[in-house]
């Protein structure tokens, strides 16, 4: 099986989303803790500080418009959605800008927890020195 790699881009059915009903594109930001963050097209108002704007098919090829991951907030997906989109083959790379600017909105967040900054902060910066 295909693992994830953090700056993977996966297609979330919405069968596997509590109180949404449509599909979701969703960021891994920590494999090993199934710690993602979810892709939406508008950002959200209530943590405008803690988005990243993703410029669409510019930078990453599934998204149809200008984007925006939500840093504000750790998605843990089930791994029946993640085994999912790998078998159907839902999953596209982000480059590595996107990443790196993850990394910096994250540094200065006053949304997630010392613990979850530090996991997260550990997973990008080894993809980001490993590439």
């Amino acid at each position: 099986m295909y693992l994830l790699k953090p700056g993977d881009i996966i297609l979330v059915l919405s069968k596997y989303l509590d109180g949404i009903e449509h599909n979701k594109f969703a960021i891994c930001v920590a494999p090993d803790y199934f710690f993602f963050f979810y892709i939406n097209s508008k950002p959200w108002n209530k943590a405008r500080d803690a988005q990243v704007e993703v410029f669409g098919k510019l930078e990453i090829s599934c998204l149809k418009h200008t984007s925006y991951i939500d840093t504000s907030v750790i998605q843990e997906l089930p791994e029946n959605a993640i085994r999912e989109a790998i078998q159907s083959r839902k999953v596209w790379k982000a480059p590595l800008s996107v990443c790196k600017r993850i990394k910096e909105v994250v540094q200065e967040s006053k949304y997630l927890s010392p613990r979850h900054k530090k996991i997260i902060l550990d997973s990008l910066s080894r993809r980001i020195n490993n590439y």
